[in-house]
């Protein structure tokens, strides 16, 4: 099944592209995949992390598990795990030693930069 994606990164971006954004529900776990294109920076603000939403809200924190792409207009590649935030049905994206992309690395979403994500989790 597809759904609507709705990144934030302060407050919610409106430029994008969907490449693709699917579910697949089995009982009580969800796996997703999606992958988005940024085409504007209209509503981001540079060092606050960068959050994509799930199309269902997590059972527990954090609850998702899977890996996340990130790249940064041609200028940086990250990748690392993806988990549930602390909120109803958006995930982050984590470097290890570092912090979650946007804080840390401090970077605003730009055109051309790509989120892609992988992950499973149980469904509240």
């Amino acid at each position: 099944m597809t759904y609507t994606p709705a990144p934030i990164q302060s407050g919610f971006l409106t430029q994008f592209t969907t490449n693709y954004s699917k579910y697949a529900l089995f009982q009580k776990t969800c796996i997703v995949q999606q992958k988005i294109t940024i085409t504007g920076s209209g509503g981001a603000v540079a060092g606050n992390n960068i959050l994509v939403n799930l199309p269902f809200s997590v059972a527990s924190f954090p609850n998702a598990t899977g890996s996340f792409y990130y790249l940064d207009s041609g200028l940086a590649n990250y990748g690392g795990p993806f988990i549930s935030a602390n909120t109803a049905n958006y995930g982050y994206m984590i470097l290890p030693n570092a912090g979650v992309v946007g804080a840390n690395p401090n970077i605003i979403v730009q055109v051309n930069d790509t989120i892609q994500f992988t992950i499973s989790y149980e469904v509240a």
